[in-house]
């Protein structure tokens, strides 16, 4: 059961998101059956939403369209106490709908952005790593629904 003084605010939330480089994106896959990956993301505050991207022939393309609606997750900073049997930590759980990018302009600042956030200052490859994998690739956008988070730092 989730304790009180562990719930964040959401923008303490919102900060978590912003700082971590990656989460756990839960869905439901083309057989109706629970599924979730690892991916790399960045947060847009403006827009309310997390961008990411994936190939256009996997799975989680194909389950996304099946079934938009998901769940992220992203945890930061986690300690495990032993001699005390706890975790410090602290995360942050988003629910939302995945739509795709469909616009090639749209997905090539936004592949930017994502360079950005993962190779921050790798500038001279970007743009021909951009145009080797841009019909390859979607954007995912998820128009975040609800937020929430916690922390356990009991110092």
């Amino acid at each position: 059961m989730l304790k009180p003084k562990r719930m964040i605010s959401k923008q303490e939330a919102i900060e978590i998101l912003d700082k971590c480089d990656h989460g756990y994106l839960s869905m439901i896959d083309e057989e109706g059956n629970p599924y979730g990956v690892p991916i790399n993301y960045f947060l847009d505050k403006g827009a309310h939403a997390l961008y990411f991207h994936c190939s256009k022939t996997g799975k989680k393309y194909r389950a996304l369209h099946l079934h938009p609606q998901v769940s992220f997750v992203a945890v930061a900073q986690t300690q495990i106490i032993p001699d005390r049997f706890i975790t410090h930590y602290e995360s942050a759980l988003i629910s939302g709908t995945v739509s795709f990018i469909e616009d090639e302009q749209e997905m090539r600042v936004l592949l930017g952005r994502l360079c950005e956030r993962l190779a921050a200052g790798e500038l001279a490859k970007r743009p021909s790593v951009i145009d080797m994998y841009i019909n390859a690739v979607a954007i995912g956008k998820i128009t975040i629904e609800s937020i929430s988070g916690k922390r356990n730092v009991d110092y």
